[in-house]
């Protein structure tokens, strides 16, 4: 039994909205698709059981993933503060920017288990009419440092160092480091299987008549009646 032709569109708009969702990587929401068919997820499920099956479990893997940098920033804030890193003299945003950043580039990447030594640069500044000595990761000011006596100001840059590099080691073996790459590896797996399968769903098979599916059991019940109609006029 064919489709009603707004019945094809809708699925087609349905599957096309669960394809776009999972190519980028977002929560497959089918009440977001352009169509009015009513009660979609229900009738996307008809059609297409195993995709409607995984839903949830995409949208799960897509929540994980996206939080679990959210959780590396907040752990790196925390050990910030519990190595003493604090402001002033530290610019601590700007550390953990950079710092987060980059652990997150090499958690995806794998190469967590390689140690980066932070590269770090000392120059004179003078902020607000006063002379500092300030620390530079990579170009970017994290520190600035009172000046002084030279023995005084490089124990204090010994210091500042030092507490930078061990808050680089905690990033780097952190567990929420690890989760990042994780849950990315777990969605891109999730990603490809879901797609494999939504090129099986692509055959003009699978928009046919669907018994569960409540509008093909509607426009079911409708043929019927109109065949029992005719019969009853013609034999009239």
């Amino acid at each position: 039994m064919g489709l009603d032709p707004g019945h094809r569109a809708g699925l087609e708009a349905l599957l096309s909205t669960f394809t776009t969702a999972v190519a980028l990587e977002m929560p497959c929401e089918l009440v977001d698709a352009p169509t009015r068919l009513p009660r979609p997820r229900e009738v996307f499920g008809a059609h297409f059981a195993s995709l409607e099956r995984s839903i949830e479990r995409w949208n799960d893997a897509v929540a994980r993933s996206q939080a679990a940098p959210q959780a590396l920033w907040r752990r790196l804030a925390n050990s910030a503060r519990d190595h003493g890193i604090t402001e002033p003299p530290f610019m601590v945003g700007a550390l953990i920017d950079h710092l987060g950043t980059r652990t997150l580039d090499s958690s995806r990447r794998w190469q967590l288990e390689t140690p980066q030594e932070p590269i770090l640069q000392h120059f004179d500044d003078r902020l607000g009419g006063e002379h500092y000595v300030s620390v530079y990761l990579l170009g970017r000011r994290v520190a600035a440092l009172p000046a002084g006596s030279q023995p005084d100001v490089q124990r204090r840059l010994d210091a500042a160092d030092a507490l930078i590099r061990s808050l680089f080691e905690d990033a780097r073996t952190c567990p929420e480091a690890r989760q990042v790459a994780d849950h990315r590896d777990s969605l891109l797996d999730l990603k490809q299987q879901l797609l494999s399968e939504r090129e099986r769903c692509a055959s003009p098979d699978s928009l046919g008549f669907a018994a569960s599916c409540p509008l093909c059991q509607m426009h079911a019940g409708d043929a019927t009646a109109h065949a029992s109609a005719a019969a009853t006029t013609g034999s009239a």
